[in-house]
């Protein structure tokens, strides 16, 4: 009797734990809007917590640091999640796309520009000659510049050559 109680419960519990990472992988595939916050949240941080000895941690921390930038008032929460991806597998692809994620989060959410840029920093001395080292480099450009310096430069640019 104890044996099939302790099946039982296994087969429970273990159907639990797919149930969150199906839905956030339904949520991700789907691209649902990100309308209902708190609901999506809870199920990409539930997710990470489940798959934490999973490759797939990182993709659900990164989808809920997603979830959080866009959320008033979550943007720390949102750089702490992309760092701690950084942090935890940091000779992986994930680990750069944190930090050029963080930078954007930094720059677009917080407006601190210097943050930003010593995050951009640090992807650069940490993944150099790398595709998003190369991306971290123009968005470095168009963050140490601002928008306004940057738009005024291609305009002038562009009138130079056609002259």
């Amino acid at each position: 009797m104890r044996k099939r109680y302790l099946f039982l419960s296994t087969v429970i519990l273990g159907m639990s734990c797919q149930n969150d990472i199906s839905q956030a992988e339904k949520i991700i595939t789907t691209n649902e809007s990100f309308l209902d916050y708190q609901n999506k949240l809870e199920i990409f941080e539930r997710a990470a917590k489940k798959s934490k000895s999973d490759s797939l941690w990182s993709r659900y921390k990164m989808a809920s640091a997603d979830v959080q930038a866009q959320i008033p008032g979550r943007a720390l929460f949102s750089i702490r999640n992309y760092m701690d991806v950084f942090d935890s597998l940091p000779h992986r692809q994930e680990a750069s796309i944190s930090l050029l994620s963080a930078a954007v989060v930094f720059e677009d959410e917080l407006n601190d520009q210097t943050r930003a840029l010593k995050t951009i920093q640090l992807l650069l001395d940490n993944y150099p000659n790398t595709k998003i080292a190369f991306r971290a480099e123009k968005y470095r450009d168009l963050v140490a510049m601002g928008n306004d310096s940057l738009v005024l430069d291609k305009i002038h640019n562009w009138q130079t050559k056609r002259n």
